[in-house]
C-alpha cells in the first residue's frame, strides 16, 4: 500500500529508507503464504475501518470487492467491521483482529485458542497477527502523513 500525498521535511535518505522498509514489510506481508488474499483483505479491511483510517479503507475495501461478490459484506467491513455478516472461521478471525486492533494486552492464549478451534493452523495464526499489526501501524502511518483517499 504505498502512500500518497505530500511527506514532512526530512532528509531525502532517511525518507527513501523508510519508505522502502515500508514497501517491504508490505510486500511481505501480502506475498502469497498460509492466509489467502481473501482473508488478509478482510483482515485489512476490518482494522482499517475499524482505526478510522480512510484512505486504507477505501483502498483495502476495493482489493475486497475485487475477490468477492458479497457487496453488503464489503460495505459493511468499511462502515461497522463488528456487524460484518460473517461466519465460523471467518467470523473468529475478523474478531481476532478487532480485539488485537482494539485492547492489545487483552489479548490472550484463549483468543489464539479460538483460532485454533476455528480451524485455522498455527502459521495462519501467525499471519493472522502480523497482517493485524500491520495495518495497525500503516493505518497510524496514513494519518499521521494526512493521507486522504484518491478520488
Amino acid at each position: 500500500m504505498p502512500l500518497g500525498g505530500s511527506f514532512p521535511t526530512t532528509a531525502p535518505t532517511a525518507r527513501a529508507r523508510l519508505l522502502h522498509a515500508h514497501l517491504d514489510f508490505y510486500a511481505a506481508v501480502s506475498a502469497p503464504g498460509a492466509l489467502s488474499k481473501l482473508r488478509k483483505e478482510l483482515i485489512a479491511t476490518a482494522v482499517s475501518a475499524d482505526n478510522g483510517c480512510r484512505h486504507c479503507t477505501q483502498l483495502h475495501g476495493g482489493f475486497l470487492g475485487k475477490l468477492t461478490t458479497d457487496e453488503g459484506l464489503v460495505r459493511t467491513l468499511m462502515t461497522d467491521p463488528a456487524a460484518a455478516p460473517l461466519h465460523g472461521a471467518d467470523r473468529a478471525l475478523i474478531a481476532y483482529a478487532l480485539k488485537l486492533t482494539r485492547t492489545p494486552r487483552e489479548v490472550c492464549e484463549g483468543d489464539v485458542a479460538a483460532l485454533r478451534e476455528a480451524g485455522f493452523s498455527e502459521a495462519e495464526i501467525f499471519e493472522a497477527a502480523f497482517v493485524t499489526a500491520y495495518f495497525n501501524y500503516t493505518n497510524r502511518v496514513a494519518e499521521g502523513l494526512g493521507v486522504e483517499p484518491e478520488g
